[in-house]
């Protein structure tokens, strides 16, 4: 617009009707210039932003679509497996922070009894997170549905991602195997953030400690010793059935010769402390007392590697008894190990692992087994000064091969009713308190007492001689038992031998589970 020089209201009206600017008479050729000049780049400016504008809501479309791609590759239709209804309900949702993402769910199914569930992030957001996600995804649903272990499923799973992913990008994932046949949830939580349970009174079970022990029956085969053992062809099995139970902390005894073929399912979710050696002569020290002693007490623990864990103390027992008789105790260094266990969310609890003196079936059967007996007794008072020496506000749970029984032993009177009787804490069995209505067995007064028989995990009177104690201190943090359990039977025939009453090995597993109270 041109006008005169204080024409402003006809500036005013041109303004008002669209003009970008104005020049007034006389005109200066230099303003313009730069009048004509702004106009152009106004221009130019309003050109591109219609440009981007209009790439912007391609692009949005796009991401509409992306997003709408991404909700089609997850499960969409509920209940996802109606003919399992009764014995599940499953339920799962997602919404983006923008509109796509790396977070995604899935779930399908194994086989007849067995149902896989994933939970997983991939760092970052957008376009690259989402493309990590759909190709974690698909590793992880071709590999789960070949029916391996959770946690063979996410080390497998990892190992693919690790060889091609870019820019340090990662993915957390929580793996879960549901067998809607025994009710049996077995997972692998990969750097995801701990599950909790909801209980249906409304409750979070956010910290709970599931524990097991197992002698391994790791002994090598030597001519009539040991030849129905699990030895190479079976630890692996063992270990197998040790990763799919996803037990917190796992503590073993006998785990002498094979400690490789049972830590082979383990190591993708657990660490572990030290291995002691097996019954080779490269093994081999004079204690002082005789001069071929095996420098191993057998023992060894693994533990869920979100739970900081270190062990403290490795004791060998005072007293022992039998160098070439009485099941050659003295010819190792059995003992007990001490663990201080710290969970994610801060609880601290003591878990001791120990194997003790044992008896030949011979000597118990004919009771000349007294000086065995006593043997146990004098390591159950060693035990138990060693645990009230170190008790302060954390809770402890002691498990092992006791190799003792209420019915023979006086275990009860000088560990678990000492302990009770000294006010500092209270201490019980779990398989008494959940599997006996915790009625102990009373020590028989007649000490020739045989075991049950072959392939009965060396019960007597359906006792094992394996056991979880635990142990609450007065005033201070405790552990509530949930349950516990002790897995010899033989209608699954989960820890049996291939086409046989044969178990794995010659003692069966026994785990707990308890809610972690401050």
């Amino acid at each position: 617009m041109v006008s005169a020089y204080g024409d402003m209201r006809n500036i005013r009206e041109a303004m008002n009707n669209g003009a970008f600017d104005f020049a007034t008479k006389p005109i200066d050729m230099d303003d313009l210039d730069r009048t004509i000049e702004k106009a152009v780049n106004q221009i130019h400016f309003v050109r591109e932003s219609q440009r981007e504008h209009k790439q912007l809501e391609s692009l949005m479309t796009e991401l509409t679509l992306a997003n709408e791609i991404q909700q089609y590759f997850l499960p969409r239709e509920f209940p996802p497996f109606p003919e399992d209804s009764d014995k599940l309900d499953l339920y799962a949702s997602m919404e983006a922070a923008k509109d796509v993402g790396g977070d995604f769910y899935d779930f399908f199914r194994i086989d007849d009894d067995r149902i896989a569930v994933v939970i997983a992030d991939v760092c970052g957001k957008g376009i690259p997170a989402a493309m990590m996600m759909g190709v974690s995804r698909m590793i992880i649903r071709t590999k789960g549905s070949q029916g391996v272990s959770a946690a063979e499923c996410i080390a497998a799973s990892n190992q693919m991602l690790a060889a091609y992913s870019v820019d340090d990008m990662f993915v957390t994932v929580f793996y879960a195997i549901y067998n809607t046949k025994t009710g049996l949830l077995n997972y692998c939580n990969a750097g995801h953030l701990p599950p909790h349970i909801l209980r249906p009174n409304g409750t979070i079970d956010a910290s709970l400690f599931s524990i097991c022990t197992l002698n391994v029956d790791g002994l090598p085969a030597y001519d009539f010793v040991n030849n129905d053992g699990p030895d190479t062809k079976y630890t692996p099995v063992i270990s197998r059935y040790l990763a799919d139970h996803n037990f917190d902390f796992i503590g073993v005894q006998e785990n002498f010769d094979f400690d490789k073929e049972l830590g082979r399912c383990l190591t993708a979710n657990y660490d572990h402390d030290s291995w002691a050696g097996g019954m080779s002569a490269n093994n081999l020290f004079n204690d002082g007392v005789h001069p071929f002693v095996f420098h191993t007490d057998g023992c060894k623990a693994w533990w869920q590697s979100h739970l900081k864990t270190v062990r403290t103390d490795s004791v060998r027992w005072n007293n022992r008894y039998g160098y070439d008789d009485h099941c050659r105790d003295e010819a190792a260094t059995k003992g007990f190990r001490r663990y201080e266990v710290t969970t994610t969310d801060g609880f601290q609890l003591v878990v001791y692992n120990m194997h003790m003196e044992a008896s030949e079936r011979w000597d118990e059967v004919g009771g000349t087994d007294s000086l065995d007996r006593d043997c146990r007794s004098k390591q159950w008072i060693q035990l138990k000064q060693h645990i009230m020496s170190k008790l302060d506000e954390r809770p402890v749970i002691v498990i092992g091969d006791f190799n003792t029984y209420y019915c023979r032993d006086n275990m009860k009177s000088v560990f678990i009713d000492a302990i009770n009787a000294s006010g500092r804490a209270t201490c019980g069995d779990a398989w008494i308190e959940k599997c006996k209505g915790g009625v102990y067995p009373e020590l028989e007064k007649d000490t020739k007492i045989a075991d049950d028989g072959d392939y009965l995990g060396w019960t007597i009177r359906g006792e094992m001689p394996d056991k979880i104690l635990y142990i609450n201190p007065t005033g201070g943090h405790s552990v509530e038992l949930l349950s516990c359990e002790y897995d010899n039977c033989k209608q699954t025939r989960a820890y049996y031998k291939d086409g046989g009453d044969e178990p794995l090995g010659d003692h069966f597993p026994l785990f707990a589970k308890f809610r972690l109270k401050n």
